[in-house]
């Protein structure tokens, strides 16, 4: 993350949210190959704004429809979002989301994302 500039990333978004000590305390991969139906969900809830999680795909398959679900608060709007390569989501509090349906195995294909949650981690809210 370092090497990739992601500290100018963790300033940029504290400074739009006024954050105080922003770090990245979570890295993970999501691999996608075939999905039915996404699980609705939020990744971070009730945080006051002060925790997101940063989706950054890594691999992507060619033509493929939009690969991510956003639904509105009561459910009953969904958005599609497509991934790029060298641009990233960012999802924060409550927001409801689930993997799109898809299936690259005919191609022997897949996904790939990186997913790094960030929050601001001060001696205030460290429980």
């Amino acid at each position: 993350l370092s090497t990739g500039g992601f500290d100018k990333v963790l300033e940029g978004i504290g400074s739009y949210f006024g954050l105080e000590a922003l770090s990245a305390y979570h890295l993970s991969f999501i691999g996608v190959s075939q999905c039915e139906k996404g699980f609705i969900h939020a990744d971070v809830n009730s945080s006051g704004r002060k925790a997101f999680n940063i989706i950054i795909p890594l691999l992507l398959e060619a033509d493929a429809d939009p690969e991510l679900e956003i639904m509105s608060d009561d459910e009953r709007i969904t958005k599609f979002y497509k991934y790029r390569i060298n641009a990233a989501s960012m999802v924060g509090d409550d927001a409801l989301h689930a993997t799109a349906a898809c299936d690259y195995r005919a191609q022997g294909g897949m996904r790939l994302a990186a997913t790094v949650y960030v929050g601001d981690i001060t001696t205030g809210n460290v429980e």
